[in-house]
């Protein structure tokens, strides 16, 4: 059976009630289309078999995602409860892969919540239960949205017990009571528990660790068991699935939970989990690869490549291959690597095995392939060790500043044994030259009495990448020579000509680039005699890059003037570094507590014009906003910047802009945020 690709998305489609009284403008069909256009742009062999929505409560925007995607995915429950007088569930399922009937005749089971407290109080909340052919022949999927927190983090947790509790005996009503009978359960949804390392409250430890309920002796938190470094549980990614627009704030509250080891044996686990739509609602889509239990299938299972397996390598070439085998045992499955240092690495694999690198702190965006390597252009001395592995010729160069993962799987799905080599690059060649890191000392790598290469250099190389504008800057790149004695610092082109260069013994070399980017640049360190060693090589560039695909926008935190009397009316220039991203772009019905709808596609299309396709677009002096709020009292245009990151700030930062409005009546304020980082 094929892998199960599993979404649950909570896309707050609030009723018109709700707008009513809060005094925000109903979108809920023009939500729907954000939501369908972002799933649809998945790549075909990432979208999800099955979609379970929270917060479908408005029936246009429900229509809406009816009419987008349900020839994609035909198999629906568009409904679990109208609700009678009360706001329905807000669930909704779509399926490509056809639902079972079940013992009751239907393909859908459901159940409502006797629990529940304030405004949820209002909606007839509660579980469905479906069950699909894949990855079991009999999977049982649970879809859900439980009782809300309002004033605190872990307030209405006697509720959310009483929730969890009744939906453990439904499913036991279902499937069977005993562990074995649960192998096959999957349970998705917004649990409104917060689950983070951020968090407050030890409601995730007695709902999971210590559990107040019996569905979680059952069942486990996908993210917390299966996403992690292998022996260390730290959520260095957190999985963040939900912001609170106003302050910032990030946490985990939906979950993928699959069924705890029986008999020491798992059955359903989340081999990959990722946050990818992350714009389309106050909630980020959470989706699993969802596939039965094998070795290294998953992160916290990971081959520890540096420490498992056998490097090749000379004392003089001491570029090391590692050749790693590897098991797809289920079809769909992966097979997860875990390398516990950064570097400069290449990656081979057999031809039939596509691969991704994920950083430490991060499973949604793979990292970016930054060069290529085939096999022929390496030394004999290094050839040598991939004489057996047949692997693609035709290898992918990557940088990485933390410890990171590969995660590799067959294009088709196919099953049974494959190989992937590890080439960790260390400077003897310009073809396994050190990528340099931006703000960060890379280490040389002279051995000690003995010769680097033929030519006892070592070889380093950086790509500046573009900016948005493609203003000229200095990028600076320092050896630091710790010997005091000579060493000779020198800056090479693609030919492998030289562009400038300088000796000395002091302790460090600086060489200045002045450049608009996308120019690749080779570097050489060489010594005076082989028993000098201890050699670094550092970057510093003035540029700061914005994540496009994370959360971007503007949040009005309060609207100027008296709310009652009408919306705001915002007229928005956007420049970075002084370029045009947008000129003059209008919303007419802005309310506090609302974000500019369609704000971050049309400034993610305006990027993607000129950078196609970036997920990191780079500025070096600041993102400047022109705006005013055009109606009969507010005044004048104001101007507000984000600046990129400073050398004491963290490598990654959600940048927060305060713009504020004044008013003869009432002041308003806006607020523009996005994620900028100090890497390409």
């Amino acid at each position: 059976m094929h892998a199960l690709r599993l979404m649950t998305f909570n896309v707050q489609m609030l009723p018109w009630i709700a707008d009513a009284i809060a005094g925000t403008t109903n979108d809920a069909p023009d939500r729907a289309d954000v939501v369908a256009d972002s799933i649809e742009a998945l790549p075909p062999d990432r979208r999800p078999h099955v979609i379970a929505f929270n917060e479908v409560f408005d029936e246009d925007g429900r229509d809406r995602l009816l009419q987008r995607l349900s020839n994609d995915w035909p198999h629906i429950h568009q409904k679990i409860d109208d609700g009678g007088l009360l706001e329905d569930s807000g669930l909704m399922l779509f399926s490509s892969v056809p639902f079972q009937t079940l013992p009751n005749g239907d393909t859908l089971l459901t159940g409502f919540y006797s629990a529940s407290a304030d405004d949820d109080a209002k909606s007839n909340k509660g579980f469905g239960i479906v069950q699909v052919g894949a990855p079991a022949e009999v999977t049982t999927i649970v879809f859900t949205h439980m009782q809300a927190s309002y004033a605190a983090e872990d307030q209405y947790r006697d509720v959310r017990i009483k929730q969890f509790d009744q939906i453990k005996g439904v499913v036991d009503a279902l499937v069977g009571s005993a562990p074995s009978a649960w192998r096959n359960v999957i349970m998705v949804g917004d649990l409104n528990v917060r689950g983070d390392s951020g968090c407050v409250s030890d409601e995730w430890t007695s709902v999971f660790e210590v559990p107040e309920t019996a569905l979680f002796d059952r069942l486990d938190d996908g993210w917390r068991t299966y996403m992690h470094v292998p022996g260390d549980p730290a959520d260095h990614d957190p999985g963040y699935t939900n912001v609170t627009f106003g302050s910032g704030l990030r946490q985990r509250l939906d979950y993928q939970c699959v069924a705890k080891p029986i008999d020491q044996r798992r059955s359903l686990v989340t081999h990959h989990m990722r946050t990818p739509i992350r714009n389309a609602s106050d909630h980020w889509s959470l989706e699993a690869v969802i596939q039965q239990h094998s070795a290294h299938c998953t992160p916290s299972d990971a081959v520890e490549v540096l420490a498992s397996i056998l490097g090749f390598s000379q004392p003089e070439w001491p570029t090391t291959v590692r050749i790693v085998p590897l098991q797809f045992a289920h079809e769909g499955s992966y097979q997860w690597l875990w390398i516990d240092r950064p570097g400069t690495f290449t990656v081979h694999t057999s031809a039939d095995v596509e691969h991704e690198l994920f950083s430490m702190d991060d499973f949604t965006f793979p990292l970016e392939r930054i060069d290529k390597l085939d096999l022929g252009e390496l030394s004999p001395e290094i050839r040598h060790g991939y004489r057996e592995t047949r692997v693609d010729p035709d290898g992918s160069t990557y940088i990485t500043r933390t410890p990171f993962f590969v995660a590799l799987r067959t294009r088709t799905g196919a099953t049974g044994p494959r190989v992937a080599t590890l080439l960790e690059h260390r400077g003897e060649s310009a073809a396994t030259a050190i990528r340099l890191k931006l703000h960060d000392k890379v280490e040389s790598g002279f051995p000690a009495g003995q010769t680097l290469g033929a030519d006892d250099l070592c070889w380093f190389k950086a790509t500046p990448p573009p900016s948005f504008a493609g203003t000229p800057r200095d990028e600076k790149f320092t050896a630091h020579n710790p010997t005091g004695q000579e060493c000779k610092f020198v800056r090479l082109d693609t030919s492998l000509q030289v562009l400038d260069g300088g000796s000395g013994a002091d302790s460090e070399l600086t060489l200045t680039a002045n450049t608009t980017g996308d120019e690749t640049m080779f570097f050489t360190v060489g010594r005076g005699d082989q028993s000098q060693v201890g050699f670094t090589v550092s970057w510093y560039s003035p540029m700061s890059y914005v994540l496009v695909n994370d959360a971007l926008g503007l949040y009005i935190d309060d609207e100027s003037g008296t709310d009652f009397l009408g919306d705001d009316e915002i007229i928005l220039s956007l420049t970075i570094d002084g370029d045009a991203v947008l000129t003059d772009a209008k919303w007419d019905d802005a309310d506090t507590g609302e974000r500019w709808p369609g704000l971050d596609t049309a400034i993610r299309q305006k990027l993607w014009a000129r950078l196609p396709g970036a997920a990191k677009v780079g500025f070096h002096q600041s993102i400047d906003l022109s705006y005013v709020e055009s109606d009969i009292n507010a005044q004048g245009f104001q101007l507000a910047s984000a600046r990129p990151l400073g050398p004491s700030e963290p490598d990654r930062k959600e940048r927060r802009v305060n713009m504020p409005v004044p008013d003869l009546v009432k002041d308003g304020r806006y607020t523009f945020y996005c994620t900028i980082t100090k890497y390409p």
